[in-house]
């Protein structure tokens, strides 16, 4: 049979090798429907010419004397991306949508400037690509408008996901490490956030810290050391707004001494941001000659106390309390020892560990240790109490004032001076920017 031309209806039945089709319809609305199935139904022995609709793939596909090959283009489309374009910070899109293929897709960037980036590799069944943006897009002024599109192995492009650059939050001291942006803040100020900026942010906190009492002699004998400022750290959410940051000053010195008397310390400032506040270090106590002195005072960590030595009245060397710490943020000062003749006062509470209790008759208490934080891209210690001051018996030899605690806590002083770790005498503040509590006779 010669058959040339079909206009409607279904064409059946078998048709020679060498006969000539013409199909079409007069409205052009027509269609031919060829067989169809998964991979799994290919016909079991085809020969070449075979031509089907995988409907596992979604490509028409022909056989060949070399195997099956598709003959329609995957098409992909873009239904959605997650992340931000920010003006001057790399960062990571992840595109869905589908028929971006399995290997070699291109992510191509338009605007301003126009990248394009490679050799990627999509996931989840071809639905999924991450991409970092490339520099030359995220230099682009904020508020200028990107257009994302995907190019898959078959050379075809989807239609242009449209974006807009958005700027990045500012304040305080800007350093990065990697693709990390860290603002430290050592005054008091804000941080602003613009417009379309989510994100989560990490945080450190650090309260003043607490400075140490004072005590006879010098002004450092027999006191405690101060507290650290409390440690606070998590994460938050931040989006556009102004957030405003407070920075708490360290605790003035006390007064100083003199035989016979003493001063307490004085207590750090808060340090917040937002709604979330750390509390400053408590005070070291001071030599109880006068009502009130001796115990350590509260504070984000305690400050150490008093070891009371000399006293006669009303309970001959009974040792100041170590005032207590702000749980989740700091632990309490030790207190003095009280022994008959030691001068052994309490080291300040750290965000980590307690102050400690005179560790032997020579050398005042330790102040407890802080805490390691890697929020500026590498580990620093803050939030380390003072050490507590110490002083002999009289005639005796002098007792050493105690280290301070690791996070920037000062050693405590000492009475008499001048002895091996200590020339002076003179207690420590503790160090600028740590939260460290000082060191008794500071």
């Amino acid at each position: 049979m010669s058959l040339t031309k079909i206009r409607s209806g279904m064409l059946s039945g078998a048709v020679g090798s060498n006969t000539s089709l013409d199909i079409g319809n007069s409205d052009g609305t027509g269609a031919v429907q060829i067989p169809s199935g998964n991979t799994a139904q290919r016909p079991a022995n085809p020969t070449p010419g075979y031509v089907r609709f995988n409907t596992e793939t979604g490509v028409l596909e022909n056989y060949t004397a070399n195997g099956w090959f598709k003959v329609s283009v995957l098409q992909p489309t873009i239904s959605g991306i997650t992340g931000t374009i920010y003006s001057g910070n790399v960062s990571t899109l992840i595109i869905t949508g589908s028929n971006f293929g399995s290997s070699n897709a291109t992510v191509t960037f338009s605007g301003a400037n126009t990248a394009s980036v490679t050799n990627l590799t999509p996931t989840s069944s071809g639905t999924t690509i991450s991409v970092n943006v490339p520099s030359s897009i995220y230099s682009i002024a904020s508020g200028s408008q990107i257009g994302v599109a995907v190019t898959n192995t078959d050379s075809a492009t989807s239609g242009a996901y449209s974006m807009t650059v958005v700027s990045l939050p500012s304040g305080g001291t800007l350093t990065t490490s990697g693709n990390t942006r860290i603002h430290t803040f050592t005054s008091s100020g804000s941080l602003t956030v613009p417009t379309g900026f989510n994100a989560n942010a990490s945080y450190v906190i650090v309260a003043g810290g607490g400075s140490g009492g004072t005590g006879s002699g010098l002004g450092h004998g027999y006191s405690g050391g101060g507290g650290a400022g409390g440690f606070l750290s998590g994460s938050t959410t931040i989006s556009a707004g102004s957030y405003t940051v407070t920075i708490g000053a360290g605790g003035n010195s006390a007064s100083g001494g003199g035989a016979p008397g003493g001063s307490n310390g004085n207590s750090g400032s808060n340090s917040g941001f937002g709604s979330l506040t750390s509390i400053g270090g408590g005070y070291g106590g001071g030599q109880q000659s006068a009502s009130g002195l001796g115990g350590g005072g509260p504070g984000g960590s305690g400050g150490g106390g008093t070891s009371n030595y000399g006293n006669s009245s009303p309970n001959p060397n009974a040792p100041g309390p170590g005032g207590s710490g702000t749980p989740g943020q700091g632990y309490p000062g030790a207190p003095g020892s009280g022994t008959p003749g030691s001068g052994s006062s309490g080291g300040g509470g750290g965000a980590g560990q307690a102050g400690s209790y005179s560790p032997s008759s020579s050398i005042s208490g330790t102040g407890g240790n802080g805490l390691s934080s890697t929020i500026t891209g590498s580990p620093v210690y803050y939030a380390g109490g003072g050490g507590g001051g110490g002083a002999g018996a009289p005639g005796g030899g002098a007792i050493l004032g105690g280290i301070g605690g690791t996070g920037g806590g000062g050693p405590g002083g000492c009475y008499p001076a001048p002895v091996s770790n200590n020339p002076t005498g003179i207690g420590t503040a503790g160090t600028t920017n740590s939260g460290g509590g000082g060191g008794a006779g500071a």
